[in-house]
């Protein structure tokens, strides 16, 4: 009877201790899987109000752009000397100031809005350049219906405008390419201007789209940006 007992006894331990540790790890993966949690929930929040304050400059940066005050101040100029040329400029600022003011707003801004509306900021530019600027958009078809955080293209093309071109004498060229490879968007943003080196300003506009490209696609979003 003792040995039975003996023998019970150590399957009742075993068991027990088995039980125990499978209690443990089990307890353990609860709370791993926890931290887990948290911690994805801390990086969404940190990433929400990275991309609620990019939003917020932006906004601000369109809502008052420094090309709107010099298109203002040409339109008032053409309007003394040719009214025909400064009613077509006043409608593109218009159209232009139309589609970028809510553009933020929109959840559903694709490549295609995007275009459009950076064709309209060159169109202003190239008129109040008398000529001196030349641009290209291109883009494939399958590509104008892509997801796009707006005003992201649109920031890239002012800041090759006022940074590459503007310090520039004589005539200059802006080219935006977009490409789709292997599910993969590709958009290009190239201007023949005095580069980088010679330009200045805050790099608050390549932050602003950077900060947008993550929130809208996380680290994808990283992938050679600006």
């Amino acid at each position: 009877i003792a040995p039975k007992i003996l023998v019970g006894g150590l399957i009742a331990g075993m068991v027990y201790a088995v039980l125990m540790v499978s209690i443990v790890q089990y307890r353990r993966s609860q709370l791993q899987r926890r931290n887990q949690q948290l911690e994805r929930q801390a990086q969404q929040e940190r990433m929400g109000r990275q991309l609620a304050d990019a939003r917020l400059k932006l906004m601000q940066a369109q809502v008052e752009p420094h090309f709107l005050f010099n298109t203002l101040a040409h339109i008032k100029r053409m309007y003394r000397v040719e009214e025909a040329s400064a009613d077509r400029v006043l409608g593109t600022l218009i159209d232009y100031l139309e589609r970028a003011l809510p553009a933020l707003r929109r959840s559903d801004w694709t490549v295609g809005d995007e275009l459009q509306l950076v064709e309209l900021y060159l169109s202003l530019i190239e008129q109040r350049f008398g000529g001196r600027l030349r641009f290209t958009i291109a883009a494939p078809p399958a590509a104008a219906s892509c997801p796009l955080p707006a005003l992201t293209v649109a920031t890239l093309v002012e800041n090759a405008v006022r940074h590459g071109l503007g310090p520039k004498a004589g005539n200059g060229a802006v080219r935006v390419e977009v490409a789709l490879d292997e599910g993969t968007l590709r958009i290009d943003v190239a201007d023949d201007g005095v580069g980088l080196r010679q330009s200045s300003g805050s790099g608050l506009g390549l932050a602003t789209v950077r900060a947008r490209l993550r929130g809208r696609f996380g680290v994808r979003g990283d992938g050679g940006c600006c």
